[in-house]
């Protein structure tokens, strides 16, 4: 009695990925496809046209199924070369858009950038950079995240944020976060265009220690250099202060009040020049603030980032 043959298995989904189909014999596929001749393509791409057919061959082979019915006028594709072409289309498809997106990558077109806002980070610089990477590379997302100066430090070190920018903080010895100035900013009083207390031109101690004044937070790391400006200006601490940490609330005071505020010029550098706020330097030695942007130590740019910080006016490592 003869034996029965097993049957075989059929071709599962998983064996045909596993399979050396290539994007190579794709292509050459679709460019027969779009053709209508072997000898054409063959000429299209500069190859041989026996090696042409050996590929089609290959390919045909790991699919189990015809897909090309050759013919002296040319190849017309069987039902099987039909429906393969429509996925061998999108695959290509997906393919080069992969590829360009890579290439968006590795050219910072195209990416992520999460920054974090140290305090008295709105200056020009920072907004100038900001708007120039939105104009030049719109497709980069752009996270924006603020908060109080230990809470920007502790997001950097935990990779929510992948920079930090403000103020550099005295106190920041660690090891694990690099820092780079760029600039040192002034301290000087602001108030409004036209505040009573900067006629004189020089500031009137018995009068500014009378006056209202915005102040940091109590538990903000900015408060000391507030309190050493103080000392500067020979006055006490003021009692008649408003607590607030709030760059926008302290911006819509100044312009509507006599409230007084210390900060770095810079901070409202552009409501001096349209003349909403004005300024006055109180001391020769007053402290400069240290502005610039913080990394991880062991953390290497990635393409968007690098070009932040070529926005920011700054030359990467």
């Amino acid at each position: 009695m003869a034996q029965t043959k097993p049957l075989e298995e059929p071709l599962t989904s998983r064996d045909f990925l596993m399979q050396r189909v290539s994007l190579r014999q794709l292509y050459i596929f679709n460019q027969v496809c779009e053709f209508g001749s072997l000898r054409r393509t063959a000429e299209h791409l500069h190859m041989a046209q026996p090696s042409i057919s050996a590929i089609l061959r290959d390919l045909e082979a790991t699919v189990e199924a015809p897909l090309l019915e050759r013919s002296p006028r040319g190849v017309q594709l069987t039902p099987y070369g039909e429906l393969f072409a429509q996925h061998a289309s999108s695959i290509l498809a997906a393919a080069e858009y992969a590829w360009n997106d890579l290439q968006d990558l590795k050219d910072a077109r195209r990416g992520s950038l999460s920054i974090g806002i140290l305090p008295l980070a709105s200056n020009q610089a920072f907004t100038g950079a900001i708007a120039r990477l939105r104009c030049e590379r719109p497709f980069i997302k752009v996270a924006l995240k603020d908060g109080l100066y230990h809470d920007v430090v502790e997001m950097l070190r935990k990779g929510d944020v992948s920079i930090a920018y403000g103020w550099m903080g005295h106190d920041l010895r660690e090891d694990d976060i690099k820092c780079t100035v760029l600039e040192r900013e002034e301290w000087v009083i602001f108030g409004r265009f036209g505040h009573p207390l900067f006629a004189a031109g020089s500031p009137d101690p018995e009068k500014l220690a009378r006056a209202s004044w915005i102040v940091p937070l109590r538990s903000s790391a900015i408060r000391p250099l507030v309190a050493e400006c103080f000392n500067q200006l020979e006055i006490k601490f003021p009692d008649n202060s408003l607590e607030c940490s709030s760059m926008l609330f302290s911006r819509s005071l100044l312009s509507q009040t006599d409230h007084l505020m210390l900060a770095p010029r810079g901070l409202f550098r552009a409501d001096l020049d349209s003349g909403l706020l004005a300024s006055m330097a109180f001391c020769e030695r007053t402290s400069r603030l240290s502005v610039g942007y913080m990394q991880r130590a062991n953390h290497v740019l990635s393409p968007s980032e690098r070009f932040f910080v070529q926005c920011l006016g700054a030359q990467p490592d």
